[in-house]
């Protein structure tokens, strides 16, 4: 394990996306974490898992990963995070992404214990484990605790979401990321232009943000600054 003080901490949503031939471990911050650790990075994730097989599991690949597991909270009471997935006859296919699990109630104290840390450099977090009050409260949190930049990665999951939750979230970053399909989602709702380039810029402005980053899937990305 990589004994490093860490200068990236990624807090939010562990999970197991299930689908009918079997479970694979995901999470925006989980990827985000690895793919920084692969590259050398000293990073810190910050999510809770159940007690149970698969908070076990989790626990377990991020060890053989070499990844620090000190963020890594167990809850007595709520299970490890899952998402149901559903194929259809044309290749495309559905997600459930089941409530009131062990990442809805991460423990405020200890990510902001975390993200507070001497040397953090970024905090990275997103609005999936922003859906519950007591997830918000604990991430927003640690975004207030950390001295250095703070990353939102913008995830509009059905049911997972509402406006004041994404404001919030925005409010509390430095820089943003959401793809095009999100910028057009969120655009009448803020009152920004539908054009993306112009939203993009008008989000930057109104929250303050040193940068907003667009994906554009297989198109690349757009980085907008001032």
């Amino acid at each position: 394990m990589d004994g490093r003080p860490h200068r990236i901490v990624a807090v939010g949503e562990v999970l197991f996306d299930c689908f009918p031939d079997g479970e694979r471990l995901g999470g925006a911050p989980l990827n985000f974490a690895y793919h920084l650790h692969r590259l050398g990075q000293p990073v810190a994730l910050c999510s809770r898992v159940g007690d149970d097989e698969r908070g076990r599991r989790i626990r377990a690949a991020l060890e053989q990963a070499g990844m620090a597991t000190e963020g890594l909270q167990v809850d007595p009471d709520h299970p490890t995070g899952w998402v149901s997935v559903a194929l259809d006859g044309a290749g495309g296919h559905s997600f459930t992404i089941h409530c009131d699990v062990a990442y809805d109630h991460l423990e405020a104290a200890a990510v902001a214990r975390l993200a507070g840390a001497p040397g953090v450099a970024l905090y990275y977090f997103g609005t999936l484990a922003c859906r519950t009050p007591r997830g918000r409260a604990a991430v927003l949190g640690g975004a207030a605790a950390c001295r250095g930049r703070r990353l939102l990665d913008v995830n509009l999951r059905p049911g997972c979401w509402d406006r004041g939750q994404v404001v919030a979230c925005l409010e509390a970053a430095t820089v943003a990321k959401l793809n095009h399909e999100e910028v057009a989602t969120l655009a009448p709702l803020l009152g920004l232009p539908e054009a993306e380039g112009a939203a993009a810029e008008g989000l930057r402005r109104r929250f303050d943000l040193e940068a907003v980053v667009v994906t554009r899937g297989a198109a690349g990305a757009a980085w907008y600054h001032g």
